[in-house]
């Protein structure tokens, strides 16, 4: 993505290589072969409306078959209003989608939301493959576009009011968290060591500070969509010990990461390993 377009009416003009945005939502057509959805916050019956006009773009008839990608793992709480709102939208207009879209990579959220965004897709009997799936690079690597997922997360950021060099350096830890690759990023971002540390003081962060932050947001993932011991989730976030692992997401979460887990499992969810 290289353009983000406020109204709906000029990204339905000319989407390719275009994002279009909402408070809790941006909806982009990366190229001619992917489009997509990244939700996150607790969207309004507002925000779904939005969306609904702007995914009304991409089953147009002038847009070419294409994969979807749908990258649900930063969304909170949905109602049921908001919920019935997309869903209806969804399911009539189920027959265009099965004609436009190929395939869907999902990536789900931990705990509740993520059932409820399941629970979506079962219900609606999407009339094409859908895989689930714990982050977005896997997701994009499964649909042959695993290059544009910089791209995506710097559209995110905007979206979200991030400078795009946090977006991106938060999605490249995410890559890597145990042991990021700092000359790695470097090169990826195309800036020096002391530039970042600079960029980064800038917007009231640090590379410690970023990393420290996407460990504490995997870790909760794992803790509520798996049963991996805690030993082995702090290791491969890479924390020295688990009781290093247990004081850090204490300070930043409030609970201990067991407490955590037993507060976002449903009752009835099914363990994903």
């Amino acid at each position: 993505m290289v353009e983000r377009v406020a109204e709906v009416e000029r990204f339905a003009g000319a989407p390719t290589g275009r994002f279009t945005a909402g408070a809790t939502w941006i909806h982009f057509c990366a190229n001619e072969r992917l489009w997509g959805v990244v939700l996150f916050g607790e969207p309004s019956r507002f925000d779904a409306e939005q969306m609904i006009r702007s995914f009304a773009v991409q089953i147009a008839p002038p847009v070419p078959r294409h994969q979807s990608f749908v990258d649900a793992r930063a969304l909170g709480h949905i109602d049921d209003v908001t919920f019935a709102v997309l869903h209806q939208f969804a399911r009539e207009n189920l027959h265009r989608t099965a004609q436009k879209v190929q395939r869907l990579a999902l990536v789900l959220p931990a705990g509740i939301p993520g059932a409820v965004v399941a629970g979506f897709y079962n219900a609606l009997g999407a009339p094409f493959p859908v895989e689930l799936f714990g982050g977005a690079p896997d997701a994009l690597a499964w649909l042959g576009e695993a290059e544009v997922a910089s791209e995506i997360a710097q559209a995110v950021g905007e979206a979200r009011g991030l400078p795009p060099l946090v977006g991106t350096l938060r999605a490249l830890l995410g890559e890597c968290p145990a042991t990021p690759d700092l000359s790695r990023v470097c090169r990826h971002l195309g800036v020096s060591r002391r530039t970042l540390e600079r960029r980064l003081h800038a917007a009231g962060t640090s590379f410690s500070r970023e990393l420290s932050s996407v460990r504490m947001e995997l870790a909760r993932r794992r803790l509520a969509s798996t049963d991996d011991p805690v030993t082995t989730l702090a290791l491969d976030l890479g924390f020295s010990s688990s009781q290093h692992f247990s004081r850090q997401f204490r300070q930043a979460t409030g609970h201990s990461p067991t407490e955590w887990r037993e507060k976002m499992r449903p009752p009835d969810e099914t363990r994903r390993k």
